[in-house]
Formats: structure tokens, C-alpha cells, sequence
């Protein structure tokens, strides 16, 4: 019932069947075991609560949060609970990536994501990473 890692996908139904009535049943659930902090950054913290999580952006002048929930799950809040939060994701996100800079194309590349992005919002023709202008100027 524990996963050793984050899940890099949604639930099955059966799991997510599983996982609500562990939780029916008094059972502390941790979908979470991997854990990130702001230990050498700034500006935002994180609360993890069991099958979803909260993240805080908390510079003084933007002061927003939003909930990640782990995908295949229900939402954890009802409509009016969820006015607390500034955006709502379940995770991890499967609707693909929209580039809006070409600075944010290497940190998509290392990451492994090229094939994830869905729409650029920038002119192909800046576009510097030799395998990803091929995919948007073919030959």
C-alpha cells in the first residue's frame, strides 16, 4: 500500500479504489515518500498531506497557493474549500507543456520532457536546440 517513490502517473481505478478505503479505514496513506524543501531556496514551502500537497509561493508581494493532488484521485476539497486556493493540479500533470521563452527550452530538454510540449508561445525561428527545431521546422 506504501509506494517506495512518487507515482509517475495517474492511478488506476483499482488503486485509487484501494487507496480510499485504506483511508475509510483509519489507514495513514502517503502517496508522497519523496519529499522536496526550500532548504537552499527561497520564497516558497510545501505542506504534504497524505494525497496531496500544498504549494506556497510566499514573496510578500505574490503570496499565492496551489493544490497538487495526486491524478486518478477525487479532489480533496469540495467547491467552496478549494476558493483558498489560487490554481488546482492534479499530479502529475499529463496535459502536456507550454513554452512562453525560449529560456525555458533547456530546463524542459534536461528534464526529459521535449516530447511533452504541446504549444510555443515564441517564434520558431529563435528556437536554438537543433533537436527541437526540427521537430517544429520540419524539412
Amino acid at each position: 500500500m506504501h509506494p517506495s517513490s512518487n507515482y509517475d502517473r495517474c492511478l488506476t481505478e483499482t488503486e485509487a479504489d484501494d487507496i480510499a478505503t485504506a483511508i475509510s479505514n483509519g489507514i495513514d496513506v502517503d502517496l508522497f515518500p519523496d519529499k522536496v524543501s526550500p532548504d537552499q531556496s527561497s520564497y516558497w514551502d510545501i505542506e504534504y498531506h497524505g494525497t496531496y500537497k500544498i504549494l506556497k509561493n510566499t514573496q510578500d508581494t505574490i503570496n499565492t497557493q496551489y493544490l497538487l493532488y495526486q491524478c486518478g484521485l477525487s479532489m480533496p476539497f469540495n467547491e467552496t474549500e478549494l476558493t483558498q486556493f489560487d490554481s488546482v493540479f492534479s499530479v502529475p500533470y499529463a496535459g502536456g507543456l507550454v513554452v512562453t521563452a525560449t529560456t525555458q527550452i533547456p530546463n524542459v530538454e534536461i528534464l526529459g520532457r521535449r516530447g511533452q510540449i504541446a504549444a510555443f508561445a515564441v517564434t520558431e525561428n529563435l528556437v536554438s536546440s537543433p533537436c527541437l527545431s526540427q521537430v517544429l521546422i520540419p524539412e
